[in-house]
């Protein structure tokens, strides 16, 4: 009988966002597809939001192992977020999965309820706070943006 204890652990509990997945194949290369990991829910603010982006790393780089994509959107239509640095780790899925510098060609789709707040963390202290290159008002501009970088 063994005296290690062990605690049942759920990876759901750690978050109340929730993730749904899709695939669409490159219209350049139609044997490559491309994954959008879809977000919905609230993400809590400052650090309190590290469980939510660790979740939400976890849930699509699980995704991206499994479908063995040629590129990632991340689709934040649904996701409401205020502030918190964390957020930017959820970037790492394409970029070191499915092996440590896979680096897939990503996007970002905003949605209204994190658009500007999302734009601020990757602008920093600029004072024209514009999206960056890889963010999307419409998951038609991503998916264009993405397909458009897709590899063999």
């Amino acid at each position: 009988m063994s005296s290690v204890h062990r605690e049942k652990f759920e990876l759901d509990k750690i978050s109340d966002i929730r993730c749904e997945y899709y695939i669409s194949r490159s219209s350049r290369m139609t044997f490559r597809k491309i994954l959008t990991a879809s977000y919905n829910g609230t993400y809590r603010i400052g650090c309190s939001g590290g469980p939510d982006a660790r979740y939400m790393l976890a849930m699509t780089a699980a995704a991206v192992v499994a479908t063995d994509p040629g590129g990632l959107i991340f689709d934040f239509t649904f996701l409401d977020y205020k502030w918190g640095d964390d957020l930017e780790r959820v970037y790492r899925a394409a970029e070191d999965w499915p092996y440590r510098g896979a680096n897939l060609p990503w996007a970002v789709v905003l949605g209204p309820q994190c658009r500007e707040a999302v734009i601020s963390l990757e602008c920093g202290l600029k004072q024209l706070q514009e999206p960056a290159e890889w963010m999307f008002g419409s998951f038609e501009d991503a998916m264009r943006y993405v397909d458009e970088r897709v590899q063999h």
